[in-house]
């Protein structure tokens, strides 16, 4: 599980992993109390799953869009 403060050191390894831009701390914030489902001021295994499966897809699409344009 997560704290918020560790759950930004996460969000800023993804980051510096993919070479995108850090979002503002509040960005993060609102992340992760959107990820908080169940409300417990942490992210869990589950609720962590459900942010790397949309940010894979999501970069699997990049890859895709990027690949059609060359």
């Amino acid at each position: 599980m997560f704290s918020k403060g560790e759950f930004n050191n996460v969000i800023k390894s993804i980051m510096a992993l993919v070479g995108g831009d850090c979002p503002s701390q509040d960005d993060v914030w609102d992340l992760f109390d959107l990820l908080d489902v169940n409300g417990d001021e942490t992210i869990d295994k589950k609720e962590l799953s459900s942010l790397l499966t949309v940010f894979f897809k999501m970069l699997h699409q990049q890859q895709i869009d990027v690949e059609i344009a060359q």
